[in-house]
């Protein structure tokens, strides 16, 4: 069904659904990881960031015009994503569509669930909270207080213990960046058109991501690894072929 773009109402509902199951499952992986393995690799890769991008990034996006555009960003993130998924699975059917859609399952299921554990970190946000001193409270400062906010809640879910809505402490890989990777990938085998917004929006979330303190910037750059790595391994072990008529009378 989830293949089947001539029932594209079912395609949309399988797929959804198995998000939200592939999500759940995510964030209870997240929410294990200071348990199981720490916090354990936030100064190497703080120190990568600085090193691979000539200096500490966020040192130069502390413009606070820059911040509230970054902030409206990153907050589209999840709607975009959303949006885009749905465009993908009510494309026509054909090789690049399944190759797309098994991609997508396979980076946050390798990406989301299981990488972190072999890279654990917390992120910039929560730098001081783990015990590393104050390296990016001048960072802290000057994000909107949603993100505040937003890392006070899932620090205390975590202090407390609790698998919550949307909790898990993890900044290696970034999913948002990796999951903006996927889209132009998507967007460059389904939709040309969509190619350079596409682009755009990437470079939008990954720079978001350093200036509102939720990643180092090496985040990004494994997480967009990642979903070249998903779509490799998609685009090698798929089966590919488009359904033809038997398939259909099979399927009714």
């Amino acid at each position: 069904v989830l293949m089947d773009y001539r029932r594209p109402f079912l395609s949309v509902v399988m797929g959804l659904t198995l998000f939200a199951v592939a999500s759940t499952a995510m964030t209870w992986c997240k929410s294990m990881i200071p348990y199981a393995v720490g916090f354990r690799h936030d100064r190497l890769f703080a120190d990568l960031g600085a090193l691979i991008f000539f200096g500490v990034p966020w040192t130069m996006l502390q413009w606070p015009p820059l911040i509230s555009v970054l902030a409206l960003g990153y907050s589209l993130w999840f709607p975009a994503m959303g949006l885009a998924f749905i465009l993908v699975l009510l494309s026509r059917q054909s090789d690049q569509r399944t190759v797309v859609i098994v991609s997508f399952f396979l980076l946050w299921m390798v990406g989301g669930a299981f990488a972190p554990y072999f890279m654990p970190a917390a992120g910039p946000v929560f730098y001081e909270r783990i015990g590393l001193g104050d390296r990016f409270n001048e960072l802290i400062a000057v994000i909107p207080a949603l993100y505040r906010w937003e890392a006070d809640y899932l620090w205390n879910a975590f202090r407390a213990h609790e698998v919550v809505a949307a909790s898990g402490i993890s900044a290696m890989p970034s999913m948002h960046v990796a999951t903006c990777a996927w889209m132009i990938h998507a967007a460059r085998r389904l939709a040309p058109r969509l190619l350079i917004p596409s682009i755009l929006f990437f470079v939008l979330i990954w720079v978001g991501s350093v200036a509102l303190a939720w990643h180092y910037a090496i985040d990004g750059f494994v997480g967009s690894l990642f979903a070249i790595f998903s779509l490799y391994i998609a685009d090698q072990y798929v089966p590919l072929r488009p359904l033809d008529a038997a398939d259909l009378n099979t399927a009714a």
